[in-house]
């Protein structure tokens, strides 16, 4: 029987127990005999302890007996981390067969937490802030109920030789948590235990159920609060009745930001049919920056919203700062900086997400329904630059030898900076040039 050690809050996990199965069990937690040590954070304060405990909700997606806990203490600033290793180091290479990797995690409340993949045999060591020699994954718990995280490791390490699980300790409020860990198996499955299918389009939250539970995100002494509110201003796009809200504080004295996870209703892998991200929102904010959670992964984003009335915000998935086409997109995080003076006392509402194949945005008709801008297209020289007017959609620029030098996701305006030179706008199908001098 192998034997295992538990170090510190959070847990290295790399026990792992090959099956004659399609997939490898890294974990079940199952065995009866297990080596516990105290946990200890990385800046060496009590943070924690990590126990072999009983299930505590049998009648979901994971029905098995037993489960890792982990119970994090409240230490201000510091991340509880542990691992769990055997004494024969069984280290999993990566292929085509194992790249999915899957972990049963619950908590009592929706929070952010991640773990770092142990790619290496020497981190017997770990320090949060230094050389861990780790790839990080970042996921949220959901409330109240086991779920299936699952990251494509094909392309991110070429072996797993454990995990570490760390619980943050910066989300608002801080106190006292428990999250639970099971069932960590590698397999070629990419659908996460419990569904039925990948979703190929659709909605991925709309805030009137309670299907998509958003988690909130606060890096400051609360510096901003989220809510679902009555949707007040329902003659435009949005005429739904609730809404999601962010605001920030009113006064001096914040720190930091604050954000608002949502963990979509379904798992989408991105294709061509789902490429495009709508997401409805409303802001007096000068500047909306957000972040996309995909296999784990989080890729950033940022723009200057249209003001104070209700639009449909559209992101290219295909075309962010790395091309997410066969990725896992789960969630999609909204940032208010509440650092910022300017930010002060604003607020953000979003509604209405949704995937599907068409680049534009959604606009109000007399009928209540969404369709397709039709506003003519205009573009002119300014210095430096092209000003481009009543754009929805997917707008490119091509230069005087047919080169694409821009191309992007408009919604509405847009200014693109290119030095002198012959440029023609392309935008439906709208074809304007324009001379740069």
């Amino acid at each position: 029987m192998k034997r295992f050690y538990y170090l510190a809050a959070a847990s290295l996990l790399s026990a792992f127990v090959a099956t004659a199965q399609a997939q490898d069990v890294l974990a079940d937690f199952e065995e009866p005999e297990l080596d516990m040590l105290d946990m200890t954070g990385y800046n060496n304060d009590a943070n924690g302890s990590l126990a072999v405990v009983a299930n505590p909700v049998t009648d979901g997606i994971n029905t098995t007996t037993q489960c890792l806990l982990n119970n994090r203490k409240l230490v201000d600033w510091s991340n509880s981390y542990g691992k769990l290793y055997s004494s024969f180091l069984d280290s999993r290479e990566v292929t085509d067969e194992n790249r999915y990797l899957h972990i049963m995690v619950y908590a009592e409340e929706s929070v952010g937490s991640m773990l770092y993949i142990r790619t290496g045999e020497t981190d017997d060591i770990w320090a949060y802030d230094g050389d861990h020699g780790g790839t990080e994954i970042r996921f949220n718990f959901t409330a109240g109920k086991w779920a299936d995280v699952v990251v494509d490791l094909k392309g991110k390490v070429e072996s797993v030789y454990g995990f570490y699980l760390l619980s943050q300790d910066w989300s608002v409020p801080q106190k006292e948590r428990n999250f639970y860990y099971d069932e960590i198996v590698m397999n070629d499955d990419p659908l996460p235990r419990g569904l039925n299918a990948i979703a190929k389009a659709g909605v991925a939250a709309d805030f009137e159920e309670s299907g998509s539970i958003p988690t909130f995100e606060d890096t400051g002494s609360g510096c901003a609060s989220i809510n679902i509110v009555d949707n007040e201003d329902n003659e435009g796009v949005n005429q739904s009745a609730k809404a999601l809200m962010i605001e920030a504080v009113a006064q001096e004295g914040a720190q930091f930001w604050a954000g608002a996870n949502i963990t979509f209703e379904n798992t989408f892998m991105v294709t061509d049919a789902n490429r495009y991200l709508h997401i409805l929102m409303k802001t007096d904010l000068e500047q909306m920056e957000y972040d996309l959670f995909a296999d784990g992964e989080q890729w950033m984003g940022n723009f200057v919203p249209q003001k104070d009335v209700w639009y449909d915000y559209v992101i290219d998935l295909m075309n962010t700062k790395k091309n997410l086409s066969g990725k896992l997109l789960t969630g999609f995080r909204a940032i208010v900086c509440a650092d910022k003076p300017v930010n002060y006392g604003k607020k953000l509402y979003l509604d209405e997400i949704i995937l599907n194949d068409s680049p534009m945005p959604r606009v109000y008709t007399p009928t209540g329904l969404a369709k397709e801008e039709s506003t003519q297209v205009s573009a002119f020289a300014i210095e430096n630059g092209i000003c481009i007017k009543n754009a929805f959609g997917e707008v490119c620029v091509y230069d005087a030898v047919g080169k694409n030098v821009y191309r992007s996701i408009c919604n509405g305006d847009a200014t693109v900076n290119l030095p002198e030179g012959l440029y023609v706008v392309s935008s439906g199908d709208a074809r304007v040039k324009v001379i740069v001098k």
